[in-house]
């Protein structure tokens, strides 16, 4: 006869869940989270540049894509959009689906920061620089409002994603990796990033 106990399965089915809540709460939403440590395989400081990376490469040919950025200026932006999103958003995640050493988990950005949204206020703050001065310079009205960035993360309306979101996890030495690089997985980092639909 074989025993299962029920309470151990579901907190072994909950570790990946556990570090699906703490790889968002501590990358996109600036906030610390015990689990991390504890279920997270991924090296913080190498996901965090890649997730840099990624907020760039979106956010160039995007939202700042009229604007004179360099490195120092995009990790400003994102340190504070990760700020913005930690305060304001509200961001759901459950198990889809969990065999062995591989776990699928749903992700709903039920409130989040919009690069849509951003972009067009972004637009709204050059703007009124242009308007309030006789320098038609755009590119100072683009600093202009990069210099307000964080007022636009504050008062934008927050958007909820239609998109299905996926996290994919893969236990590695009792812990759980995300590969940023997997489709699935950017996808969602784009949209916890603010590009989705």
């Amino acid at each position: 006869m074989i025993r299962i106990s029920l309470k151990k399965s579901k907190s072994a089915l909950n570790d990946a869940e556990k570090a699906g809540q703490a790889f968002i709460d501590v990358l996109f939403l600036g906030k610390d989270n015990v689990n991390y440590d504890k279920f997270v395989a991924n090296q913080k400081g190498q996901t965090q540049e890649e997730i840099s990376k990624i907020y760039k490469d979106v956010n160039e040919d995007g939202l700042f894509y009229n604007t004179d950025l360099n490195d120092e200026g995009y990790k400003t932006a994102l340190d504070l959009f990760i700020k913005a999103q930690g305060k304001r958003s509200k961001i759901t995640i459950e198990t889809e689906e969990q065999v062995g050493d591989n776990a699928e988990l749903a992700v709903d950005i039920d409130e989040g920061l919009k690069n849509d949204e951003l972009s067009e206020l972004f637009r709204e703050y050059s703007k009124a620089y242009l308007e309030s001065t006789d320098d038609y310079d755009s590119e100072k009205a683009n600093q202009y409002a990069f210099s307000k960035f964080k007022d636009i993360l504050n008062q934008v309306d927050l958007k909820s994603s239609r998109a299905e979101l996926k996290l994919k996890l893969v236990k590695e030495d009792g812990k759980w990796k995300i590969d940023p690089k997997e489709e699935e997985n950017e996808q969602t980092i784009k949209a916890l990033l603010g590009n989705f639909y």
